[in-house]
């Protein structure tokens, strides 16, 4: 498809996939060179139609770096100029308000992202090397705004923050993208290479710290982080966090704590290498873009009428429109979810045509090979190939037969299963409560199952003890 561009003159405007890099230029020199090999082993990961865009963070401003010319050329935007203040949305907290309009006037995304070309990615090393740590000197410890820097970053690759009018968070997916879609992009990944731990920054104080978590437990940025990861994921913008420390002892000042949020629920991936000779970075940037994903994927759940979703884990951005829909930037082939569901009534019917039904359905985009000249001509392992977008729906109905007794509901239980959603309903409540809550209630949970286990197991043994003889069962079998 092609149509006019910023410019004036004529674009692809066939939706791609885009890849932006944002390396803190505040590490060191080692911390550096494996950033910048992590976003070299990215670009080699593209496949030829996709688009690329580099970005760097230099303490108190944002690097952007434009490919369009001969030679690669950046403008470098502080955080916090008066064009950004002079937004609306800049007032606010919320992570959908950390806008990008500073960005976007200096560098349209459109001249940002650069086709996956032989030609763009000579000049990305160039411009890779012309990024340098920054002297302890330049670095302002009171205006540390890595935070504010990566939201702005999410919000600019995204299309920035749109009106009410021109948001729709249904069942359409992400809203919110026409900027994106102006620069051909479908989908967005970013990688943000840490060198240093993340601050809380401007934007991240006075936010609503969740549930009334107590004080140590939970760092006051986690809000922040969980703001930005829902706002991502419904913008279909997936990221990725690699920090990796300047030595072995470093290592424990990264908030990846609290950071973990914004990875996990938008589909990303995060890693911590204890130092630049342990990182693993370039290989696993690597592996992430080769993996197949799901793109800008929505989940609905429907139940039938007796019992209804109380609770969701993984990560699932919900709808704040349409309930049991849940939003998903990527979804990998390892991702799992599980759902905790309530009675609405009085419980299950007993009538066999009456069972209990969960129908899921996944729609989803994903990239999928060209077939046509590469296949003609023999090219392995996609070399050379195009890419273009599919979307694709998924939709699994399942019955569930109703247990005729709490023993055949134990028989027909995931052990797996059960024990990954206990252990994830325990760390929700260390963090909201604390340790010894989690204990309490782990204790009580495992006392009313091996209390009811028991109690049931009994009744089975006393029922079949009274169609046998007295003399062929003299002991009862308890846990």
């Amino acid at each position: 498809k092609r149509g006019k561009g910023q410019g004036g003159g004529e674009v692809d405007r066939t939706p791609a996939a885009a890849f932006v890099a944002l390396v803190d230029a505040t590490g060191t020199e080692e911390q550096l060179e494996i950033a910048k090999a992590g976003v070299a082993a990215g670009l080699e990961a593209l496949p030829p139609n996709a688009k690329f865009g580099i970005a760097s963070f230099e303490g108190d401003s944002i690097a952007l770096f434009d490919f369009r010319g001969t030679v690669p050329s950046s403008a470098s935007i502080p955080l916090g100029v008066p064009a950004a203040a002079a937004s609306p949305s800049a007032q606010h907290d919320d992570a959908e308000d950390l806008g990008p309009s500073a960005l976007g006037e200096v560098v349209p995304l459109g001249w940002f992202l650069a086709d996956a070309t032989a030609a763009h990615k000579e000049a990305a090393t160039s411009a890779l090397d012309a990024i340098a740590p920054l002297a302890s000197a330049e670095i302002d410890p009171r205006r540390n705004l890595l935070a504010e820097a990566l939201a702005c970053v999410v919000g600019y690759v995204s299309g920035g923050p749109q009106g009410d009018d021109d948001v729709d968070e249904g069942e359409e997916g992400a809203g919110g993208r026409s900027r994106a879609a102006e620069a051909g992009v479908a989908c967005s990944r970013v990688a943000c290479f840490l060198h240093g731990p993340a601050p809380a920054g401007s934007r991240s104080r006075n936010l609503k710290d969740g549930r009334g978590r107590r004080q140590g437990f939970v760092s006051p940025t986690e809000g922040f982080w969980e703001n930005l990861g829902s706002f991502a994921s419904r913008r279909g913008v997936t990221v990725d966090l690699y920090a990796t420390a300047a030595s072995a002892s470093s290592a424990e000042p990264f908030d990846l704590r609290s950071m973990r949020r914004l990875p996990e629920l938008t589909g990303g991936r995060l890693r911590l290498y204890p130092s630049p000779g342990e990182s693993n970075a370039p290989q696993d940037v690597f592996a992430a873009l080769k993996e197949p994903v799901a793109l800008n994927a929505t989940l609905r759940m429907r139940t039938s009428n007796e019992f209804d979703v109380s609770g969701v884990f993984g990560g699932l951005v919900e709808d704040p429109r349409y309930p049991q829909l849940y939003h998903l930037a990527a979804c990998g082939p390892h991702a799992c979810f599980a759902f905790d569901f309530k009675f609405t009534g009085s419980g299950f019917s007993r009538e066999p045509e009456l069972k209990p039904t969960v129908q899921l359905a996944f729609r989803y985009e994903v990239f999928a090979p060209v077939h046509g000249k590469a296949e003609a001509e023999g090219e392995d392992k996609g070399e050379g190939r195009e890419y273009a977008m599919q979307r694709r729906l998924r939709v699994y109905t399942k019955q569930f037969p109703v247990a005729k007794s709490a023993l055949d509901l134990y028989e027909g239980a995931d052990a797996h299963a059960t024990i990954c959603v206990l252990v994830h309903k325990l760390a929700r409540v260390v963090e909201d409560q604390g340790f010894q809550e989690a204990r309490a209630l782990c204790e009580d949970w495992l006392i009313n199952l091996l209390g009811e286990y028991n109690l049931s197991l009994n009744r089975r043994w006393e029922k079949e003890r009274e169609r046998e003889s007295p003399a062929e069962s003299n002991s009862s079998p308890i846990l």
